[in-house]
C-alpha cells in the first residue's frame, strides 16, 4: 500500500467463466516473458473488495517502473463475468482494459460447479436434484442482486443454471464495453489444443507468441457422466441461450 500510487493498473482482465479453465489460461500467460503477473491470480477487487479503493487494487500489481517496454500486467477473477455490479465498476477504473472470456459447454460448467460444491460439503443434493430445485424455486435474477457482499457472493455459488446462461452476463458487459474489447474463447479448445488459442491471445494482447513452451492444462478434471436423458434435457434448456450468445459475440460455440 505504501507504494500503490507507483504501481500499474491491469492492461487485461480474465473475466471468467468459473470452472472454465481460467487457471490454465492465467498460468500460461504468467509464463510469458512480456507479462508481469499480479501477486495473486484472483484479486476480487471489483466484486468483493471494491470498497477498499483503487489504491488497494493497485497494491496487487507490479511497480510501473518494473514494467519494461512491451510488457503488460493483468489479473483473472472468474466471478467478474457473472457479478452484476462488476462491469460498471471495472469500466470506471480501467476503461481501456482488454477483456478475455473463457466459456465452457454450459452443461459441463454447471456440473463441474456442482461437483465442487459437493466436494466442499456445501451441496448435499444430487446434480439433478440441485438443478430441479433451482428451476422450481429460482433465486432472484443475477442482475437483481444488490450491493450486499455476502448476499451476492454466497448466493451465486449455487446458481448452476443461471451462471451457465452466458448471454445474460455478456449483455451486461456489452452495456459498458464495445465488442472489440473482448476475446471470447471456448474452454474445450484450450483444453484440447492450447497453442491456437494462445496464438489468438497473443495477437489480442499485442505480445509475441510463446517460444518452445508446452502447455499442460491445470485444474482440468475428467467430467463425470451425466445420465443421458437428463443431459439431453439440459442441452435443450441451454440451446436458446447459446443461440443468443452466438449472435451477441459473432461466433459459434457448437456445444451439445
Amino acid at each position: 500500500m505504501a507504494t500503490s500510487s507507483r504501481r500499474a493498473l491491469p492492461d487485461f482482465v480474465i473475466l471468467g467463466a468459473q470452472r472454465s479453465g481460467t487457471t490454465s489460461l492465467f498460468d500460461h500467460l504468467s509464463s510469458h516473458p512480456q507479462i508481469l503477473p499480479p501477486y495473486r491470480k484472483e484479486i476480487h477487487f471489483h466484486d468483493l473488495h471494491h470498497n477498499r479503493g483503487v489504491s488497494w487494487y493497485r497494491a496487487n500489481f507490479p511497480l510501473a517502473r518494473s514494467i519494461g517496454p512491451g510488457q503488460i500486467t493483468g489479473e483473472a477473477t472468474p466471478n467478474y463475468l457473472v457479478h452484476p455490479n462488476v462491469p460498471g465498476r471495472l469500466a470506471r477504473v480501467t476503461p481501456e482494459a482488454k477483456l478475455m472470456v473463457l466459456l465452457r459447454n454450459p452443461v459441463d460448467r454447471a456440473h463441474s460447479a456442482w461437483r465442487l460444491r459437493s466436494k466442499e460439503g456445501r451441496e448435499t443434493a444430487t446434480f439433478e436434484q440441485a438443478v430441479e430445485k433451482e428451476q422450481a424455486n429460482p433465486f432472484p435474477a443475477i442482475g437483481d442482486y444488490q450491493e450486499d457482499r455476502k448476499g451476492v457472493g454466497d448466493a451465486l455459488r449455487f446458481l448452476y443454471l443461471a451462471k451457465s446462461r452466458y448471454a445474460e452476463q455478456v449483455e451486461r458487459w456489452l452495456d459498458h464495453f464495445p465488442l472489440d474489447r473482448f476475446l471470447f474463447m471456448r474452454s474445450e479448445d484450450l483444453f484440447s489444443d492450447p497453442e491456437p488459442v494462445l496464438g489468438d491471445v497473443s495477437r489480442f494482447l499485442g505480445i509475441g507468441e510463446w517460444d518452445g513452451t508446452t502447455f499442460p492444462a491445470i485444474n482440468q478434471t475428467a467430467p463425470s457422466p451425466i445420465e443421458t436423458e437428463f443431459r439431453t434435457r439440459l442441452v435443450d434448456y441451454f440451446a436458446p441461450h447459446n443461440r443468443t450468445l452466438e449472435k451477441l459475440v459473432g461466433r459459434r460455440f457448437d456445444w451439445d
